[in-house]
């Protein structure tokens, strides 16, 4: 009990005066609620941008009066894989785009004049993890400002083909 009152006397004044944790808040086009978290603009279809420092806010105003995004369904879709993924969910998928981790995948939206490219991580054959954790399939989408044009091998055909095992 000693040692509990002790830590609480020591890390108060962290929690008392330390900095705000919230979060700040993205408003774009002066009516839609987004996230830095979830939301990836193209620099170019940006027009403005203010600070409200004492409201945390940010005031994004885009060229068009429509900001046009796409879904991480929308990438996706051109994907043989992706149906099979949320169709028979054998497979967990954990989506990040740009290293950026997305808790929901229906908040996030990616500028439509950006080139995407979808890579696809499969578990399965990781050793050193737990059973429970191989059916983990991480979905790394990296976002570009110009096409990327890159020719290699199709990691697609090793998931497909646990996919069908499995069935």
């Amino acid at each position: 009990m000693r040692k509990t009152i002790i830590l609480f006397i020591a890390a108060f004044p962290l929690f008392a005066f330390g900095q705000s944790t919230e979060s700040v808040k993205v408003v774009l086009n002066a009516k839609i609620e987004t996230s830095f978290d979830s939301s990836f603009f193209h620099p170019s279809s940006i027009k403005s941008v203010n600070v409200d420092a004492t409201a945390r806010i940010i005031y994004i105003q885009t060229k068009d009066t429509i900001w046009r995004y796409k879904t991480i369904d929308d990438i996706l879709k051109v994907y043989p894989l992706y149906p099979q993924l949320v169709t028979y969910r054998t497979l967990t998928p954990i989506f990040y785009v740009d290293d950026k981790l997305i808790n929901k995948i229906t908040d996030a939206k990616i500028d439509k004049s950006l080139f995407t490219e979808v890579v696809f991580k499969d578990l399965g054959r990781v050793s050193y993890i737990d059973m429970l954790c191989r059916n983990i399939v991480i979905v790394d989408i990296k976002i570009f400002n110009k096409p990327n044009i890159r020719i290699r091998g199709n990691s697609l055909d090793k998931i497909e083909n646990s996919l069908k095992t499995e069935k």
